[in-house]
């Protein structure tokens, strides 16, 4: 509900003017951004589309000087674990204390 205060940057994937998809970087310290709120409508999903919102934050934590780009998930969450994936997120360990995700994933940039 505070977007400025959360986020370094915050977009979102107009469709209609509606909003189909979101993304959004958070800064955790000097070297480590965490993408948050990867989010696309269903039906806008296998298209392109998420990989260009999933490029979009890394590339802005990229120019921002970060050195990894961090994320947490669910395991039931298959598709968009193949985006990051294919994007050449790997496995990590923990890094934070959110009870609801299983999955920890870094991108060196």
């Amino acid at each position: 509900n505070n977007i400025a205060g959360e986020f370094d940057c915050f977009w979102c994937l107009l469709s209609d003017g509606k909003t189909v998809g979101t993304v959004g970087v958070k800064r955790i310290d000097d070297s480590t951004a965490e993408l948050k709120a990867l989010y696309l409508l269903s039906g806008l999903r296998g298209k392109g589309y998420g990989f260009k919102l999933l490029d979009k934050a890394v590339c802005f934590s990229k120019e921002r000087g970060y050195k990894r780009v961090v994320l947490d998930s669910v395991s039931a969450y298959s598709d968009a674990l193949k985006l990051y994936e294919q994007y050449g997120f790997k496995y990590t360990e923990r890094y934070n204390d959110n009870a609801f995700a299983d999955i920890f994933m870094e991108f060196e940039l």
